[in-house]
């Protein structure tokens, strides 16, 4: 089963919201941690796919693109949405 490009996205944008909106605090942590970690991994692989190809076809790095930019602009709009008053940051 393959999955596109826009159904990853939007999926991706249900799971981030359903857990903004159920804890402001994991939320924020999924934004701040997650974009950094999926860059790294996309850039090794790009390094390695460089070095030696593989079997690894394009739509893994565009699949891996929207899993960086997700979280981001789903935090931003919350972000946005909230004025920045987060619950979590005033305790």
């Amino acid at each position: 089963m393959k999955i596109s490009l826009l159904e990853s996205f939007l999926l991706q944008i249900v799971i981030y919201s359903v857990v903004w909106y159920f804890n402001e605090y994991v939320g924020s942590l999924l934004m701040i941690i997650l974009p950094p970690i999926a860059l790294s991994i996309l850039i090794i692989a790009w390094m390695v796919e460089k070095i030696e190809k593989s079997k690894i076809g394009s739509a893994y790095f565009k699949h891996m693109v929207v899993f960086i930019i997700t979280p981001i602009l789903v935090g931003g709009i919350v972000v946005w949405l909230f004025d920045g008053n987060l619950d979590w940051l005033g305790d």
